[in-house]
């Protein structure tokens, strides 16, 4: 029962990790998108659509952007940043 148990495990892992890499990759669209497609790509720039900007004082103001699709992920990991120009 433990070995069943340790397979199902592994192979849930396996599924999981294959289908995080084949959702990472750039260029696709239509299909691609309702899987989750990732927003940013490190190799160029992409313009999204400012949302909302907030003055929170002097110095410091927060800008909300849009995603492409509300189906759009990020895709920004954690501890990592983004360049504005």
């Amino acid at each position: 029962m433990i070995i069943v148990a340790l397979v199902v495990v592994a192979v849930t892992a396996f599924l999981v990790l294959r289908k995080g890499e084949s959702g990472s990759s750039a260029g696709k669209s239509g299909a691609a998108a309702a899987s989750g497609q990732v927003a940013l790509d490190q190799r160029e720039y992409r313009r999204f659509r400012l949302v909302k900007r907030t003055e929170i004082n002097h110095n410091t103001i927060n800008f909300r952007f849009a995603l492409p699709t509300p189906l759009h992920r990020l895709g920004l990991p954690v501890g990592k940043h983004m360049s504005i120009r």
